[in-house]
């Protein structure tokens, strides 16, 4: 499930088909990442205005990166609503499954001795009770 949310190279083919250079892909890939100008620039060992003029300059790479752009935020998209439909399922186990704890707040642990202890069960390392709640209330 983890790879679903991760980046794959290998959705960037197209890029080499682009005829642009492999320094140029390597700074596609970074902007279609959401990384700035600035840290593409860097991790391609170019200056940022070099970056500049290329998209000012040359019309397919400025396609290319809102090409790559678009796939990546549609890959981002389709692993955010894989997440959420998993999550919303294991919520839905939970729920149902008689043997869940009902979670009891630490500090009236004391007043509710028949509640079972489980320090740093499931549901509460999950997050917080309620919505809007912090996690020291």
């Amino acid at each position: 499930m983890q790879e679903a949310i991760h980046h794959n190279s290998s959705h960037f083919a197209a890029i080499s088909d682009a005829g642009l250079s492999p320094v140029q892909a390597q700074v596609i890939e970074a902007l279609a990442q959401g990384q700035t100008v600035s840290a593409a620039a860097e991790k391609a060992g170019i200056h940022r205005t070099t970056i500049h003029n290329w998209i000012r300059n040359q019309p397919q790479f400025k396609a290319a990166v809102r090409t790559a752009q678009s796939e990546y935020a549609a890959e981002v998209n389709d692993g955010i609503h894989e997440l959420a439909a998993h999550a919303l399922l294991t919520l839905h186990d939970l729920l149902r499954d008689p043997a869940t704890p009902h979670a009891v707040p630490a500090e009236n642990r004391a007043r509710h001795p028949a509640a079972p202890a489980c320090p740093q069960s499931r549901l509460e390392s999950a997050g917080p009770r309620r919505i809007g709640a912090s996690r020291n209330q």
